[in-house]
């Protein structure tokens, strides 16, 4: 397992007084990865990550650049997941562009046509009414996918005080890491 912060980060000032006086906070962000190996599946390597807000589009596309730089070395296999705050339907920052220069969307790959929305929602809304799409589930090397599906779409999904579980859908995928074979899908 590795981890790391990305070396493009926000510094706020946050003013503790009226005369001044304060601190600087710094808003990290970064990733995680790990080589995954056992029994009937094939090895690879599985990261994850969330990017800064689109607000900050310079350091989101700063971070999917130091991201990238990360994740160059690693060979074989590899799938990233995360929250990339970048729209993959209508891209409101570069970072997608990025991103997907090296990797595959396996959204886009499985069901082009389908704008599948994932954020945001309002937790005190009826349903979930997203309207971009930046939770993904990517990959680049030996991978195979097989499905795709939004998940959080239930209204009726609702913690016990009535809100909605979480402003974003979560994405599952079904993968195949390695070399398919007509006999039988190990790695999934």
């Amino acid at each position: 397992v590795r981890t790391a912060d990305f070396p493009t980060f926000i510094s706020l000032p946050v003013p503790l007084s009226s005369l001044g006086a304060g601190i600087l906070v710094q808003l990290k962000r970064g990733y995680a990865a790990m080589d995954v190996t056992a029994p009937g599946v094939a090895q690879f390597t599985f990261a994850a990550t969330h990017l800064e807000v689109g607000q900050a589009g310079t350091y989101q596309e700063g971070q999917a650049g130091d991201l990238m730089t990360a994740l160059a070395p690693i060979a074989g296999p590899l799938v990233l997941v995360g929250d990339f705050n970048s729209a993959a339907n209508v891209p409101s920052t570069q970072s997608y562009s990025i991103v997907t220069r090296s990797f595959t969307d396996v959204w886009s790959q499985l069901k082009p046509t389908d704008p599948a929305p994932t954020c945001c929602t309002d937790i005190t809304s009826l349903a979930p009414a997203p309207t971009d799409r930046i939770d993904l589930v990517l990959y680049r090397g030996h991978v195979h996918p097989q499905a795709a599906e939004r998940t959080g779409t239930d209204p009726a999904e609702r913690t016990a005080s009535g809100l909605l579980p979480s402003d974003h859908q979560g994405v599952a995928a079904t993968l195949t890491v390695g070399f398919p074979t007509a006999a039988s899908e190990p790695g999934s």
